[in-house]
């Protein structure tokens, strides 16, 4: 199904643009095309750039279902519907406004008791892919900074390495020494710390990049950026976004297939 799509020229200093051309295709490839072609002709003064976006349109209909206005902005949307409204709806939004926030209240504190004499409220959603994350964030960087001890496999691990260094083959039986239990220590914290990442990984794709920068689970942006679509300032390019999350799920998983029963503390 062919969509609209507009091909701009941005300022990057003041950040104002200006439409070059709108066209309709079948997918996002002509858009991609073409905006290459601008960029190749180099013909934009320097701190310019051009990109490609859909044409949105957002459309206001009356209580008939008749179309009052249109624009590609919902910011621009509401200034035209804002710009018409009467008196008397002006009165009517006014009452509107003060009884959604009296209405608020009472659910809050609604909300508020059935949390203290229910332990929930009736807007808790209860998902156990979100409970396993949730454990996972809050439990796993408890475990790394009281670690205590190993799973057994790890000391065999550790000792495995100090035999081969040596030049021996493992027995299997591990060693008893400070060197291979610091040496099983760090593998096992290692593999926690894996856990932890994995998990911050899969959330922050999950959420498509948003969060706070005070966040203990916050993600550099710049080590692990949300991939764009090609030659857009901003639209997120969800298969490749998709794949991501996926790949960073699987490594949390597989971590905590290898360990499943050693996850103490």
């Amino acid at each position: 199904m062919k969509r609209e799509y507009k091909i701009y020229l941005k300022n990057l200093a003041d950040g104002k643009t200006e439409d070059v051309e709108r066209f309709e295709a079948d997918n996002p490839e002509e858009a991609i095309k073409r905006t290459k072609s601008y960029r190749e002709a180099a013909n934009c003064a320097a701190g310019k750039e051009y990109y490609w976006d859909y044409v949105v349109i957002h459309i206001q209909l009356d209580e008939h279902g008749k179309e009052v206005d249109r624009a590609e902005s919902i910011h621009e949307l509401h200034e035209k519907m804002k710009s018409r409204e009467t008196k008397s709806e002006k009165i009517r939004f006014f009452f509107r406004v003060v009884f959604d926030r009296i209405s608020d209240k009472y659910y809050k504190i609604k909300y508020a008791f059935q949390r203290m004499f229910r332990g929930y409220d009736d807007v808790d959603s209860f998902s156990i892919s979100d409970r396993i994350l949730n454990f996972l964030l809050h439990n796993i960087p408890i475990m790394i900074e009281n670690l205590h001890g190993c799973p057994t496999k790890y000391c065999e691990r550790a000792s495995e390495l100090i035999e081969k260094s040596n030049g021996f083959e493992f027995d299997g039986y591990p060693q008893k020494s400070s060197l291979s239990m610091n040496i099983a220590m760090a593998l096992w914290k290692t593999r926690l710390e894996n856990i932890l990442k994995s998990a911050r990984l899969y959330l922050y794709y999950s959420s498509y990049g948003i969060q706070s920068a005070d966040d203990e689970n916050w993600i550099n942006p710049s080590d692990y950026p949300i991939p764009l679509m090609e030659c857009t300032e901003s639209l997120i390019d969800y298969e490749k976004l998709y794949e991501l999350q996926e790949n960073a799920k699987n490594k949390m998983f597989d971590y905590l297939r290898e360990d499943f029963g050693a996850m103490w503390n």
